[in-house]
């Protein structure tokens, strides 16, 4: 219980500093969208071309990594009903 307690104030207290700059930063013109925020309609765009990059590496990262822990969970359940199937008397190998 203790441990679920921890990661619960660790990730309120990031997603409220994160949200509470945002704020601070842009005040209501703040979009839902980060990005939407760092290259606006108007005005200079406010990053350099890398955190584009490395951002974009890190959306791509992530869903595979996504992609492979669904399929994978997908695979171990096939597999192990494939296990445990009854098998034919009419089929010999």
């Amino acid at each position: 219980m203790k441990a679920i307690a921890l990661c619960y104030t660790v990730v309120v207290a990031t997603f409220y500093s994160v949200s509470i700059a945002g704020y601070w930063a842009f005040g209501n013109d703040a979009q839902g969208n980060l990005f939407d925020n760092l290259v606006p309609s108007y005005g200079p765009q406010l990053n350099p071309t890398w955190l584009v990059a490395i951002s974009g590496f890190s959306i791509v990262a992530q869903l595979l990594a996504n992609g492979l822990v669904r399929h994978h969970l997908k695979l171990s359940i096939l597999l192990i009903n494939i296990d445990h199937a009854p098998i034919s008397k009419t089929t010999r190998t």
